[in-house]
């Protein structure tokens, strides 16, 4: 996968975040995007997860920054 492709993908999770996105919602998107961004570390060792997840509108920890962690 090239450059082009994570983009991509990182924008249609992106769009996926919006607000009228529920909690359950958002953390589906989470889960999509950090198992997307373990794999994709694998096929390319260049690949930076934190930035992934900011472009997929995810803090660093891969959560929408509205969704409240457990434990937090």
């Amino acid at each position: 996968m090239t450059r082009k492709h994570f983009i991509a993908i990182a924008a249609i999770l992106k769009r996926a975040l919006d607000s009228t996105t529920t909690e359950r919602e958002a953390d589906l998107v989470s889960l999509i995007a950090r198992n997307l961004a373990c794999e994709m570390s694998v096929t390319n060792e260049r690949f930076r997860i934190n930035q992934f997840l900011l472009a997929c509108g995810l803090n660093t920890s891969g959560y929408a920054d509205w969704v409240k962690v457990a434990g937090e």
